[in-house]
Order: structure tokens, then sequence, then C-alpha cells
């Protein structure tokens, strides 16, 4: 203590007990104040999320009061982007749209009866993928009598959802009372209610996002059948499937009490019976990719990418084409290669194509 005598200072020294009094006074004090911020810490919680999609948070905490949701050290303000909310006894953060921001760890800091709470979540963000549609299944052509319900059906797989249309004859289809299109997931159909020959033709089917497109196209044969008098003479056509894809048309000849039988025609329509629908190549490398197809007559066969049918002028494009197998052979691989490769083939009955989607791997 300082004490004045006779305007002269001295200093007295403090006692033990006075030394001890104010230490146990600091000691109180301490612990009053740390028994206010007590942390009850919970078990972390592993989150994983798509970058581009929706995440709530929630955080399980009794008697909460001064709710704040920290990322990565920093208070995040309510809202849009982000909402606080609460369900029940969970405080929520619902975050609109997750991008790599979000990447790291989320915290829920909350003050109780028993003091501060905190509820940590480790995000986990899985960058967004980016993937060109291509058909998992192609459309088929089809051959059906006058009258029939027709389905052409196919899937596309791609990331982001590709959008899609429909063409006859490269016109884009419109739904009318006839025409039916539809989407179930990837499964993509067109129905033709009882089609007719005005119905015949080529149907396409074109996908894109922006990471690429692909297009497959299939044909439509509405038969009709033929009653034709020549003078006395009736020919009544009628088709009969005798042989698994072959058709014959047969005439009935009558003529008083005779009867004469004789076949007019036989052929089927060009048909792909097998192709890959994914390839890859190191770049510097050889890759061939070979299709199976049927039809008769014989198809003429393409191999077409970005319209430009192959190998158009380029020495390291080779195409063999054999009775019923096409090969399309790429030397030296580059990895402008990548992209959709559509096999074609067409003869006087109608048309098939069926798409490959080439991909380059990095070295």
């Amino acid at each position: 203590g300082l004490q004045v005598h006779s305007h002269q200072l001295f200093w007295t020294p403090k006692s033990s007990a006075m030394i001890s009094e104010e230490v146990l006074r600091k000691e109180m004090i301490h612990e009053e104040i740390c028994s206010s911020v007590t942390e009850v810490k919970s078990s972390e919680i592993q989150k994983s999320v798509r970058e581009g999609h929706s995440l709530t948070l929630r955080a399980n905490i009794h008697g909460a009061s001064n709710i704040k949701w920290i990322l990565n050290g920093q208070e995040l303000a309510n809202s849009e982007q982000y909402r606080y909310g609460v369900s029940g006894s969970d405080q929520t953060l619902t975050i609109r749209c997750v991008t790599q921001r979000e990447q790291g760890i989320i915290t829920c800091q909350a003050q109780t009866e028993q003091g501060l709470v905190r509820c940590q979540f480790n995000t986990d963000v899985t960058p967004k993928s980016s993937e060109a549609p291509h058909f998992l299944v192609q459309p088929r052509s089809q051959n059906v009598d006058q009258g029939q319900n027709v389905m052409f059906t196919c899937e596309i797989a791609g990331d982001p959802s590709p959008e899609v249309e429909w063409l006859k004859d490269n016109t884009i289809i419109c739904v009318t009372p006839n025409i039916k299109l539809s989407r179930s997931k990837n499964s993509y159909t067109l129905e033709i209610c009882e089609a007719t020959v005005a119905d015949s033709g080529k149907y396409t089917i074109k996908a894109r996002n922006q990471f690429g497109q692909c297009s497959a196209t299939s044909s439509l044969n509405a038969l009709k059948g033929l009653h034709i008098s020549v003078g006395s003479f009736s020919l009544l056509c009628i088709s009969l499937l005798i042989k698994p894809f072959h058709f014959y048309s047969v005439f009935a000849v009558f003529k008083t009490c005779s009867l004469t039988w004789f076949s007019l025609s036989t052929g089927t329509p060009p048909k792909i019976e097998a192709l890959p629908q994914h390839v890859s190549a190191e770049p510097g490398k050889s890759l061939s990719v070979a299709g199976m197809f049927s039809g008769d007559p014989a198809p003429s066969v393409q191999w077409v990418r970005s319209g430009r049918t192959l190998p158009n002028g380029d020495e390291r494009f080779h195409v063999d084409n054999a009775a019923d197998l096409s090969t399309l052979m790429i030397s030296a691989v580059k990895e402008d290669d990548a992209g959709a490769y559509t096999l074609r083939l067409s003869n006087e009955l109608g048309s098939d194509s069926a798409t490959v989607n080439v991909h380059i791997r990095s070295m």
C-alpha cells in the first residue's frame, strides 16, 4: 500500500494473506468466466454432396439460442443461399446451390444452459460431372402393317440431362392426336397411334447439352395391302412372314376357275445388329470400331462425323466394308479425334444408323 508521512512516500509490502486472497479472487473470476463458455463438442459428421445440388445440415441442439453457422471460420449470414431454420430440436442450414466454396468445415454454434455448443460438419464437395450425351439403347427401324401402333424407344445418358428433340425427315415433330412424346428418366419414347403410309419415313432423335451431342436415325415402313383389278383379273396382295426378317409379297391370280400363286419380291431393310456404344484409346495408338449389320439387298455403308463422311481425305482414317461388317480404323489417334461417330446404312427398303462415342485417354 502507499502511505504518506510528512510529505514522504513509502512502499508498504503486501502481506502473504493479502496476496493469497487476491489470487483466490482471480481464480474464482476465471472459473466463473470458463463456466459461461463451456464447450460441449459433438462428434464430427461427414457430408458428401455433388456440386450444383442443394444440401441441408441438421444440428441437434436442445435449448439453443444465439445460433451461428460458420464456414471455414467465417460466419454465414442468413440469406437465400444460406437459409437458417429450425425443425424440432434441430437447427438447420440449407445451402441452395453447393459450390466448391462449401468444401471444408461447416460449424453450427449455439448457446445453451450447459454452455457453448458446437456441431461440426466436414463437407466433401464432388466436382460437377461433365458428360456428353450418348446412347445406352438406340431406336430400331420397323416395318408394320397400316393401322398398327408404333413405338420408337431409346435410352440416352448425359450430365447434365440433355435436351432432346425428335424429327421426321429432318422436320421437328410436334405432338398431335396420333403422335405422343414421353420420357421416363433416361428413356425417351415416340409413339405413333394407328400408323398410316404417310407416317413412313426416317425418324431421328437428337440430344445435346453443353458438353456435346448425339443423334440416331431409324426408319418406319407402314405397309398397305394392294387390290388391283385388270380386266377380268383380280390381284390380291398378301404379305406373309415366311422366314425371320424376310417378307414375301404373294399374289393370288383368279381367272375363271384357275388359281396361280407366284412370288413378287423379297428383301429386308438394313439393320445394325451390333455396334459398341463407347470405345477408348490413348493418343498415338490405333483405334478400330466394327459394326455388324444385315439387309437385303446389301445396304450402302457410311461412317459420318460432324456431318462429314469419312475418311474425308484424312489418311489416318480408313473404312473397310465386308458383306455384313464395316470397320472404321483410325491410326495415330489424336485428342481431337474424340467425339461421336455414326454408322449409316441404307437400301431401297429403308435405313438404319447407330452412334459410337470415342474417348481419348489423357496420358
